[in-house]
Protein backbone atom coordinates (compact mmCIF):
# COMPACT_ATOMS: atom_id res chain seq x y z
CA UNK A 1 0.00 0.00 0.00
CA UNK A 2 1.57 3.57 -1.48
CA UNK A 3 0.16 6.95 -0.89
CA UNK A 4 -0.62 8.95 -3.89
CA UNK A 5 0.09 12.36 -5.13
CA UNK A 6 -2.78 15.13 -4.84
CA UNK A 7 -2.81 18.84 -5.45
CA UNK A 8 -2.42 21.62 -2.70
CA UNK A 9 -6.38 22.30 -3.23
CA UNK A 10 -7.16 18.84 -2.07
CA UNK A 11 -6.24 20.39 1.48
CA UNK A 12 -9.23 22.86 0.86
CA UNK A 13 -11.56 20.27 -0.52
CA UNK A 14 -11.09 18.04 2.05
CA UNK A 15 -13.00 20.02 4.57
CA UNK A 16 -15.62 20.63 1.74
CA UNK A 17 -16.13 16.56 1.92
CA UNK A 18 -16.33 16.43 5.60
CA UNK A 19 -19.04 19.12 5.70
CA UNK A 20 -21.00 16.87 3.31
CA UNK A 21 -20.33 13.94 5.60
CA UNK A 22 -21.55 15.49 8.49
CA UNK A 23 -24.77 16.86 7.53
CA UNK A 24 -26.06 13.61 6.61
CA UNK A 25 -25.57 12.65 9.96
CA UNK A 26 -24.78 16.08 12.14
CA UNK A 27 -26.49 14.87 15.39
CA UNK A 28 -24.39 11.56 15.69
CA UNK A 29 -21.45 12.80 15.11
CA UNK A 30 -21.57 15.69 17.60
CA UNK A 31 -23.16 13.37 20.20
CA UNK A 32 -20.00 11.07 19.45
CA UNK A 33 -17.87 14.28 19.53
CA UNK A 34 -19.31 15.38 23.25
CA UNK A 35 -18.72 11.59 23.90
CA UNK A 36 -14.96 11.41 23.14
CA UNK A 37 -14.42 14.87 24.85
CA UNK A 38 -16.06 13.71 28.08
CA UNK A 39 -14.31 10.85 28.53
CA UNK A 40 -10.89 12.38 27.83
CA UNK A 41 -11.71 14.69 30.30
CA UNK A 42 -12.94 12.74 32.89
CA UNK A 43 -9.93 10.38 32.15
CA UNK A 44 -7.41 13.29 32.39
CA UNK A 45 -8.84 14.13 35.64
CA UNK A 46 -7.38 10.45 37.15
CA UNK A 47 -4.44 11.39 39.51
CA UNK A 48 -1.25 9.67 38.13
CA UNK A 49 -2.80 7.75 35.47
CA UNK A 50 -5.59 9.16 34.03
CA UNK A 51 -4.00 11.63 31.71
CA UNK A 52 -1.55 8.45 30.29
CA UNK A 53 -5.07 6.39 30.07
CA UNK A 54 -7.00 9.39 27.65
CA UNK A 55 -3.16 9.16 25.78
CA UNK A 56 -3.37 5.42 25.02
CA UNK A 57 -7.14 5.64 24.49
CA UNK A 58 -7.59 8.19 22.12
CA UNK A 59 -5.97 6.46 19.08
CA UNK A 60 -8.66 3.91 20.01
CA UNK A 61 -11.72 6.28 20.11
CA UNK A 62 -10.46 8.05 16.69
CA UNK A 63 -9.96 4.93 14.97
CA UNK A 64 -13.66 4.04 16.14
CA UNK A 65 -14.57 7.62 14.61
CA UNK A 66 -12.71 7.11 11.34
CA UNK A 67 -14.20 3.31 11.01
CA UNK A 68 -17.98 5.12 10.96
CA UNK A 69 -16.93 8.06 8.77
CA UNK A 70 -15.84 4.94 6.21
CA UNK A 71 -19.81 3.71 6.98
CA UNK A 72 -20.97 6.67 5.93
CA UNK A 73 -18.96 7.75 3.19
CA UNK A 74 -20.15 4.23 1.76
CA UNK A 75 -24.03 5.34 2.55
CA UNK A 76 -24.31 2.98 5.41
CA UNK A 77 -26.30 4.55 8.73
CA UNK A 78 -23.72 6.06 11.52
CA UNK A 79 -24.66 5.20 14.95
CA UNK A 80 -22.90 6.30 17.76
CA UNK A 81 -22.08 2.23 19.16
CA UNK A 82 -19.77 3.30 16.29
CA UNK A 83 -17.13 4.98 18.53
CA UNK A 84 -16.84 2.06 20.72
CA UNK A 85 -16.26 -0.40 17.54
CA UNK A 86 -11.89 -0.99 18.27
CA UNK A 87 -12.89 -2.68 21.52
CA UNK A 88 -14.68 -5.38 19.97
CA UNK A 89 -11.96 -6.42 17.88
CA UNK A 90 -8.91 -7.57 19.97
CA UNK A 91 -6.31 -7.22 17.18
CA UNK A 92 -7.21 -4.28 16.59
CA UNK A 93 -7.50 -2.78 20.03
CA UNK A 94 -3.98 -3.98 20.07
CA UNK A 95 -2.71 -2.10 17.44
CA UNK A 96 -4.40 1.38 18.12
CA UNK A 97 -3.48 1.14 22.05
CA UNK A 98 0.41 0.22 20.53
CA UNK A 99 -0.06 3.42 18.50
CA UNK A 100 -0.87 5.34 21.74
CA UNK A 101 1.96 4.35 23.62
CA UNK A 102 4.22 4.89 20.03
CA UNK A 103 2.95 8.57 20.57
CA UNK A 104 3.24 8.85 24.64
CA UNK A 105 6.95 7.66 23.60
CA UNK A 106 7.55 9.88 21.02
CA UNK A 107 5.97 12.97 23.51
CA UNK A 108 8.37 12.08 26.18
CA UNK A 109 11.61 12.18 23.60
CA UNK A 110 10.37 15.52 22.04
CA UNK A 111 10.45 16.73 25.97
CA UNK A 112 13.41 14.94 26.64
CA UNK A 113 15.04 17.52 23.68
CA UNK A 114 13.52 20.45 24.65
CA UNK A 115 14.62 20.40 28.00
CA UNK A 116 18.31 19.30 27.10
CA UNK A 117 18.55 22.04 24.50
CA UNK A 118 16.06 25.25 25.79
CA UNK A 119 16.50 23.98 29.43
CA UNK A 120 20.53 24.27 29.33
CA UNK A 121 20.48 27.32 27.81
CA UNK A 122 17.85 29.38 30.11
CA UNK A 123 19.91 27.53 32.73
CA UNK A 124 23.16 28.46 31.81
CA UNK A 125 21.72 32.36 31.47
CA UNK A 126 20.50 32.30 34.65
CA UNK A 127 23.68 30.89 36.26
CA UNK A 128 25.80 34.05 34.67
CA UNK A 129 22.71 36.66 35.52
CA UNK A 130 21.75 35.18 38.56
CA UNK A 131 17.76 35.93 37.25
CA UNK A 132 15.99 34.10 34.86
CA UNK A 133 15.97 36.64 32.33
CA UNK A 134 12.82 37.02 29.22
CA UNK A 135 15.51 38.27 26.97
CA UNK A 136 16.96 34.83 27.13
CA UNK A 137 14.39 33.92 24.40
CA UNK A 138 16.23 35.60 21.87
CA UNK A 139 19.20 34.23 22.11
CA UNK A 140 20.64 32.30 19.03
CA UNK A 141 20.69 29.44 21.81
CA UNK A 142 17.65 29.38 22.42
CA UNK A 143 15.64 30.36 18.77
CA UNK A 144 18.11 27.00 17.29
CA UNK A 145 16.36 24.97 20.25
CA UNK A 146 13.32 26.12 19.55
CA UNK A 147 13.65 25.45 15.96
CA UNK A 148 14.84 22.04 16.73
CA UNK A 149 11.86 20.96 18.75
CA UNK A 150 9.56 22.47 16.36
CA UNK A 151 11.03 20.24 13.02
CA UNK A 152 11.43 17.45 15.57
CA UNK A 153 7.77 17.82 16.38
CA UNK A 154 6.50 18.11 12.41
CA UNK A 155 8.30 14.84 11.84
CA UNK A 156 6.19 12.69 14.77
CA UNK A 157 3.22 14.46 13.91
CA UNK A 158 3.70 13.43 10.34
CA UNK A 159 4.30 10.28 11.59
CA UNK A 160 1.57 9.93 13.38
CA UNK A 161 -1.19 12.03 11.21
CA UNK A 162 -2.48 8.97 9.23
CA UNK A 163 -1.42 6.13 11.40
CA UNK A 164 -4.63 5.58 13.35
CA UNK A 165 -6.46 5.54 9.96
CA UNK A 166 -4.32 3.35 7.68
CA UNK A 167 -4.20 0.64 11.23
CA UNK A 168 -8.09 1.49 11.47
CA UNK A 169 -9.41 1.17 8.02
CA UNK A 170 -6.32 -0.76 6.19
CA UNK A 171 -5.70 -3.35 8.76
CA UNK A 172 -1.72 -2.12 8.66
CA UNK A 173 0.43 -2.71 11.34
CA UNK A 174 1.11 -0.21 13.69
CA UNK A 175 4.98 0.66 13.22
CA UNK A 176 4.71 0.28 9.10
CA UNK A 177 1.42 2.70 9.58
CA UNK A 178 4.02 5.37 10.70
CA UNK A 179 6.40 4.65 7.77
CA UNK A 180 3.42 5.22 5.42
CA UNK A 181 2.26 7.94 6.87
CA UNK A 182 5.74 9.52 7.14
CA UNK A 183 6.11 9.48 3.30
CA UNK A 184 2.29 9.91 2.21
CA UNK A 185 3.26 13.48 4.18
CA UNK A 186 6.39 14.43 2.58
CA UNK A 187 4.43 13.47 -1.29
CA UNK A 188 1.42 15.42 -0.18
CA UNK A 189 3.12 18.53 1.82
CA UNK A 190 1.31 20.97 -0.32
CA UNK A 191 -2.08 20.05 0.53
CA UNK A 192 -1.41 19.10 4.10
CA UNK A 193 0.05 22.60 4.52
CA UNK A 194 -3.23 24.03 3.41
CA UNK A 195 -5.50 21.74 5.60
CA UNK A 196 -3.25 22.92 8.39
CA UNK A 197 -3.48 26.53 7.81
CA UNK A 198 -7.39 26.63 7.33
CA UNK A 199 -7.60 24.00 10.56
CA UNK A 200 -5.48 26.72 12.46
CA UNK A 201 -8.19 29.34 11.27
CA UNK A 202 -11.30 27.26 12.17
CA UNK A 203 -9.48 26.22 15.70
CA UNK A 204 -9.10 30.41 16.20
CA UNK A 205 -12.90 30.60 15.67
CA UNK A 206 -13.71 27.56 16.92
CA UNK A 207 -12.36 29.08 20.80
CA UNK A 208 -14.27 32.29 20.11
CA UNK A 209 -18.22 31.17 21.66
CA UNK A 210 -16.68 30.16 24.99
CA UNK A 211 -14.86 27.18 23.27
CA UNK A 212 -18.21 25.93 22.10
CA UNK A 213 -17.24 25.65 18.53
CA UNK A 214 -14.68 22.68 19.36
CA UNK A 215 -17.75 20.39 19.51
CA UNK A 216 -18.03 21.08 16.05
CA UNK A 217 -14.35 21.31 15.17
CA UNK A 218 -13.90 17.88 16.34
CA UNK A 219 -15.97 15.66 14.05
CA UNK A 220 -15.16 18.21 10.98
CA UNK A 221 -11.47 17.54 11.31
CA UNK A 222 -11.73 13.72 11.74
CA UNK A 223 -13.95 13.35 8.89
CA UNK A 224 -12.00 15.61 7.01
CA UNK A 225 -8.90 13.61 8.01
CA UNK A 226 -11.03 10.52 6.80
CA UNK A 227 -11.55 12.21 3.24
CA UNK A 228 -7.63 13.01 3.26
CA UNK A 229 -7.10 9.64 3.85
CA UNK A 230 -9.36 8.11 1.31
CA UNK A 231 -7.85 10.69 -1.38
CA UNK A 232 -4.23 9.57 -1.12
CA UNK A 233 -4.35 6.03 -0.31
CA UNK A 234 -7.22 4.65 -2.28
Amino acid sequence: MEAGNVKASAGYRWYGCAWQLFTRAWGVWLVMALILVAIMVVLSLVPLVGSLAASLLLPVFSGGFLLAAGAGAQGQAVVTGMLFRPFQDSGLLQSLLLLGMLEVVAQLALGVVAMLTLGSQVMSGAMMTGELDPQLALTPGILAGLLLVALLGVLVTMAFIYAVPLVALAGVAPVEALKLSYRACWRNMGALLVFGLIYLVLGILALLPMGLGLILLIPITLLALYCSYDEIFR
